[in-house]
């Protein structure tokens, strides 16, 4: 595994941490089933993740954050709760942190 892969596979990890906290501090069940929709897409894209190398891990990150990242948005900018938002701030971070990392293994940088 590459050093870039590893550093994929913590910020995963982290992110995963980060939507565990944020699901069980959520206090809408309206909003339950968004939040269990973003934890399955995101694991299955986790899992995804692990399963390849190379430019292919690459496009599942970026697919990831594009998918989940917007997600994670809808929920963030409605949520009911100024005690999660450091929690929703940390999760975007990681993904931003993904999507540059990603777009690097593929040869792109800014």
């Amino acid at each position: 595994m590459s050093h870039q892969e590893q550093k994929i596979q913590a910020s995963l990890e982290e992110c995963g941490a980060l939507l565990g906290k944020l699901s069980a501090t959520c206090c809408q069940p309206g909003k339950s089933q968004s939040m269990n929709n973003i934890l399955s897409m995101f694991s299955a894209f986790s899992d995804r993740i692990n399963q390849s190398s190379g430019l292919e891990v690459a496009d599942n990150c970026i697919n990831l954050v594009e998918k989940c990242g917007s997600s994670i948005g809808a929920l963030y900018v409605s949520c009911c709760s100024p005690i999660r938002e450091k929690i929703y701030q940390q999760i975007l971070s990681e993904l931003n942190g993904l999507f540059l990392l990603s777009w690097q293994i593929k040869g792109h940088s800014h």
